[in-house]
């Protein structure tokens, strides 16, 4: 447990790009940086951890005349950030929500996919090619990661080559 524990709970208060640039920006050289709106709770929990050494503070940015604080993630910080996260996974909150999503919407969509598929004439393979372009595509559009890969795994499915 960490020796923030009141940490998990601001962190649930993020939404998921936000978390998800925490993450991105973990490794060493990353070129990701964690950016707020002064005085939003993004930025109010990055302050703190700011305080901690666990972040470090940049040249604020003004973007449409909103002032944007920016954050980098020290060495120092990885490890106690690393673990936050994976405390929040851990979270019964945030497992609930977790549940409550696949319980409704991943199900729902993955039986029309899967309807769809068969109405199709396809196979356990197209819906697995399917799926995992869906995934590798969603990942790619939304959590900052390179498009490259997931438009390389869609055109294969395209050709009808599977993933």
């Amino acid at each position: 447990m960490s020796d923030n524990p009141h940490l998990v709970q601001r962190l649930l208060t993020l939404s998921s790009q936000e978390l998800s640039r925490m993450e991105e920006a973990l490794p060493p050289n990353s070129p990701i940086v964690l950016d707020a709106a002064e005085e939003s709770r993004a930025h109010a929990l990055w302050a703190e951890m700011a305080g901690y050494g666990w972040l470090a503070t940049q040249p604020d940015r003004i973007e449409n005349f909103v002032t944007r604080k920016i954050f980098t993630v020290t060495h120092a910080g990885r490890a106690p950030i690393v673990q936050l996260l994976a405390e929040l996974r851990r979270d019964p909150e945030f497992l609930a929500r977790m549940a409550t999503i696949f319980d409704g919407l991943c199900k729902l969509f993955a039986d029309e996919l899967l309807r769809r598929v068969h109405a199709a004439g396809g196979t356990g393979q197209d819906l697995a090619a399917l799926t995992a372009g869906t995934v590798v595509h969603i990942i790619a559009q939304n959590f900052h990661q390179s498009g490259a890969a997931a438009n390389a795994i869609c055109e294969r499915i395209r050709r009808g080559a599977g993933a």
